[in-house]
C-alpha cells in the first residue's frame, strides 16, 4: 500500500459516518494570473504574494518556503512560480524550530492551513 492510499483509508476511517462532496475538478482559464485576479481578500494571499516576491529575489523565507511547498498547487491555478526551493518541507520545519522550539510543529501546520486555504479560494474561485 503506498502512501496516499494509506492517507486516503487513514482519513476514510477518521470520517466514518460523514459524507464529503466535492465538485469536480476544473481547469483555470488560461489568462488566469495573480495580477488578473482579485486574490486580495482570499485567505492566505499576503504569504503567497510576499513568497512570490521573495522567490524572484532568490531570497529563504517563511513565505518563499511555503510557496515552494505548494508551488504544483499553485501552478494549476494559473500562477507563475519560476523556481521553487528544494526541499520546502524540511528547510521551513527547521526555520520555524530555530525560532519557536516546541511550537514549531504548530506554526508549521498553521502556515500549511493558510497556503492550503488560498489554494482552494483559487479553485472557488476559477
Amino acid at each position: 500500500m503506498n502512501t496516499a492510499d494509506r492517507l486516503s483509508a487513514a482519513l476514510a476511517a477518521a470520517n466514518a459516518g460523514y459524507r464529503i462532496e466535492c465538485e469536480p475538478y476544473r481547469s483555470p482559464p488560461a489568462a488566469l494570473t495573480l495580477q488578473s485576479m482579485d486574490h486580495s481578500a482570499w485567505p492566505g494571499a499576503d504569504l503567497v504574494v510576499q513568497g512570490i516576491r521573495d522567490l524572484e529575489r532568490g531570497a529563504e523565507t517563511i513565505e518563499s518556503l511555503l510557496v515552494s511547498l505548494s508551488a504544483p498547487q499553485l501552478r494549476a491555478l494559473g500562477l507563475t512560480i519560476l523556481e521553487p526551493l528544494p526541499d520546502p518541507e524540511v528547510r521551513l520545519y527547521r526555520r520555524l524550530a530555530a525560532t519557536h522550539g516546541d511550537g514549531a510543529h504548530a506554526r508549521y501546520n498553521a502556515f500549511v492551513r493558510r497556503i492550503v486555504s488560498f489554494q482552494r479560494a483559487g479553485a472557488c474561485a476559477s
